[in-house]
């Protein structure tokens, strides 16, 4: 959670970016 607050704070797209590599890669 820590890292995709800081993601967030670079920007909401990257952020969003970061999210959807996440869920791919866990399955969700």
């Amino acid at each position: 959670v820590a890292m995709l607050k800081s993601d967030h704070a670079m920007g909401h797209g990257h952020a969003t970016a970061i999210v959807a590599h996440y869920r791919a890669e866990h399955g969700l």
